[in-house]
């Protein structure tokens, strides 16, 4: 099975919380910044869960190595991030990446499809987004 753990460092740098009666308030967008550490180009997909769109409004991207992109969340945005690899959007097939391919080509309708890392952000339930993995 090939499987390459391509989510590179996703790293949340969440907004300051406020504490009003024991309950933590988020009522600022988050920043998410996705660092490309590998040595190659990879596709990183976005699948949004619910809380709304993230600014730039993008479900996926390329991002040459070494380099990082960064978009802004809404307050209470649920999502998944992760990296595709050896991605060919000009095939009509389903499996258009190696790893983490998606429905909807470059711009991913649905969530990826394992084997894939991926970084699952619940800005809801936690200050502290939740890295899993999915095979």
């Amino acid at each position: 099975m090939k499987f390459i753990v391509s989510i590179i460092g996703a790293l949340a740098l969440l907004s300051a919380s406020q504490v009003e009666a024991g309950v933590v308030k988020r009522a600022s967008p988050h920043t998410i910044t996705v660092i490309n550490n590998c040595k190659f180009t990879v596709w990183p997909g976005l699948f949004t869960s619910a809380g709304g769109s993230p600014s730039p409004s993008t479900t996926g991207w390329q991002q040459a190595s070494g380099s990082s992109y960064t978009l802004t969340v809404p307050a209470h945005w649920n999502g998944r991030i992760w990296g595709r690899t050896n991605c060919n959007f000009g095939n009509t097939a389903l499996a258009n990446c190696d790893t983490g391919y998606c429905i909807g080509g470059q711009k991913c309708t649905q969530p990826g499809v394992p084997p894939v890392t991926l970084a699952e952000f619940n800005m809801v339930m936690s200050d502290i987004p939740a890295l899993i993995l999915v095979r």
